[in-house]
């Protein structure tokens, strides 16, 4: 993934990183957006928030906006729940933590400047992330790497993507479970 955001992001982007966590990508997104660019963070998990502004602030990150936040399809609260690691929670019916949650369209709405890039990793909500997203992937056309959790999630991404003419590929992981990172590319970009 590393080598598709230095390759994609330009001095002066907007880019989105949806799904923060501590901020690897979220410091790399800054560093090749640039002064004059902008980085989107959103990341809901309260002890990762920590970690990603204390790096944001480590490494003088000034043109980063955090969003404690995840995104989905609309506007809202949800419930939240711890996995298997403590890096990582997932949207849970059953969760015992409330969070927001943000779509893109609204959380971008009005005066952005183009979006260029968004990375997804929202463990296994990608598909709503990009239903809250659809006004931006039709206006601005973006290039998006989104990780996939699940083989209907890979399935399902795939048809919304198409469905707005993007074109897929696979970067990494393992398409037969659905684990996988995707490259996401509007028409006539390759």
């Amino acid at each position: 993934m590393q080598a598709v955001l230095c390759e994609r992001i330009r001095p002066g982007s907007v880019a989105c990183d949806v799904g923060a966590n501590v901020g690897y990508f979220t410091l790399l997104m800054s560093r090749l957006c640039g002064e004059a660019g902008k980085v989107l963070a959103l990341e809901p998990h309260a002890p990762n928030l920590v970690y990603l502004r204390r790096h944001l602030d480590l490494n003088r990150c000034t043109n980063v906006t955090v969003v404690s936040a995840a995104a989905g399809a609309r506007p809202g609260r949800a419930r939240f729940a711890p996995t298997h690691s403590r890096w990582t929670a997932r949207l849970d019916p059953a969760g015992e933590l409330e969070v927001e949650v943000v779509s893109l369209d609204a959380l971008l709405a009005g005066g952005t400047p183009p979006l260029a890039f968004i990375k997804i990793d929202a463990e296994g909500a990608e598909v709503e992330v990009l239903r809250g997203a659809g006004r931006l992937v039709l206006e601005f056309g973006p290039a998006m790497v989104i990780a996939t959790h699940g083989r209907e999630a890979l399935q399902q991404t795939r048809q919304l993507l198409a469905a707005a003419g993007y074109s897929t590929r696979i970067l990494a992981g393992d398409e037969g479970i659905g684990a996988c990172e995707i490259l996401a590319l509007p028409p006539g970009r390759h």
